[in-house]
């Protein structure tokens, strides 16, 4: 895998130098994962590295610069921020997220038990301490669950 393009783009978002190498390194192994496991599970609709790279990695740490910014402020006001990935299927965007940051605790949230199941063996794979994988259907989860969401718009059926 042609690493050059993740790594540009994780210091182009303000990624710390210091931890490039880190989140870089458990990306591309994520990224085998999703590969690996897609036919199976549909977990994206490309098994391309380097259109995973910069259309679900990048773009799910686009934020990043925000998301930093609110959970400091969060922070100073509570003693542990938790944001909940609600719609996970293949972990986009609560993995690469909890990979960059690791204060945090990240809750994804996946009504398919196969995904569930991938998902739980990313985190392991990816030695993620700071993720629980919830296997139950969004409007289950108690709103207190979590100090910010993230969603995906659901697909209409017929579309």
């Amino acid at each position: 895998m042609d690493t050059k393009k993740l790594t540009d783009g994780l210091n182009k978002l303000g990624i710390p130098d210091d931890e490039i190498t880190s989140i870089s390194h458990k990306m591309e192994s994520y990224i085998h994962e999703i590969i690996l496991f897609n036919s199976a599970y549909n977990l994206t609709n490309t098994s391309d590295e380097q259109e995973l790279v910069v259309r679900h990695v990048l773009d799910s740490l686009s934020p990043y610069q925000i998301i930093k910014k609110i959970c400091t402020n969060l922070s100073t006001k509570q003693d542990k921020v938790c944001i909940a990935d609600i719609g996970s299927g293949g972990g986009f965007p609560g993995i690469p997220l909890a990979s960059v940051f690791p204060q945090y605790k990240f809750i994804l949230v996946e009504r398919m038990s196969k995904r569930c199941a991938f998902l739980e063996n990313c985190v392991a794979i990816l030695d993620l301490k700071n993720v629980e994988v919830v296997n139950k259907e969004a409007e289950k989860v108690a709103k207190s669950t979590a100090d910010t969401l993230k969603s995906t718009s659901p697909k209409r059926k017929g579309k």
